[in-house]
């Protein structure tokens, strides 16, 4: 499976990389949450949305889907747009849920 790694920050991403990725995955990137003050603070789904509109991403792994917008309805909207490439969704803090 390809995989994208979404984090707070770079330990969060070696902590996923390490106990939530499989031998068999393949990951193709990752990133980091811009600053929360910034303009786009969701700037760091910009390379993964890429990707899956490329048809190169299968799954994207999170650190906590807060990550994906600040509000419920945000995060809603940007899990419904990567599962219409056909990306699931998994965050590290509920591991086993998924979008799909």
């Amino acid at each position: 499976m390809k995989i994208w790694i979404y984090g707070h920050d770079e330990r969060e991403i070696f902590a996923m990389l390490a106990y939530c990725v499989g031998n068999s995955d393949t990951i193709i990137g990752f990133s980091v949450q811009k600053d929360v003050m910034s303009f786009f603070p969701q700037g760091g789904l910009t390379q993964p949305m890429q990707a899956a509109i490329r048809g190169d991403l299968d799954q994207l792994l999170l650190s906590d889907l807060a990550l994906l917008g600040d509000s419920t309805e945000e995060i809603r909207k940007q899990e419904t747009v990567f599962c219409s490439y056909h990306v699931s969704i998994k965050s590290a803090c509920s591991w086993g849920n998924s979008s799909s």
